[in-house]
């Protein structure tokens, strides 16, 4: 293992199998996008600093919101942490502005008409 690359290594205590082990949790298609980003670099060395954001980034949001954006990457075929980045937003954001923006019908409600 190069010099450079064994800082990762010494610093996070961190290896492939440990990142997919953690992305387990996250659910299949997390664990599998992950083994994908491990994949793409040329030394797996190299994959660590993005599988820790990546993975980051999972802990910070819901399940579902992650296993459904590495979904989405792995079927477009993109293994970035900028991409998950971006696909992981965009669910977020779609998710806020599907909430109802109308008020509930209740009885104490007071229309226009008493404001007249």
């Amino acid at each position: 293992m190069p010099e450079s690359h064994r800082y990762y290594y010494l610093e996070n205590k961190m290896n492939a199998e440990a990142y997919k082990s953690w992305a387990k949790s996250y659910g299949p298609n997390v664990y599998e996008f992950i083994c994908k980003v491990i994949g793409t670099f040329r030394y797996e060395e190299q994959s660590y600093k993005s599988c820790n954001g990546i993975l980051h980034m999972c802990k910070n949001n819901p399940k579902t919101f992650s296993d459904t954006a590495a979904k989405i990457c792995l079927e477009s075929h993109i293994y970035t942490y900028t991409d998950f980045k971006k696909m992981l937003t965009k669910l977020i954001n779609e998710k806020k502005t599907n909430r109802s923006e109308t008020l509930p019908e209740h009885k104490n409600i007071r229309g226009k008409s008493h404001y007249e």
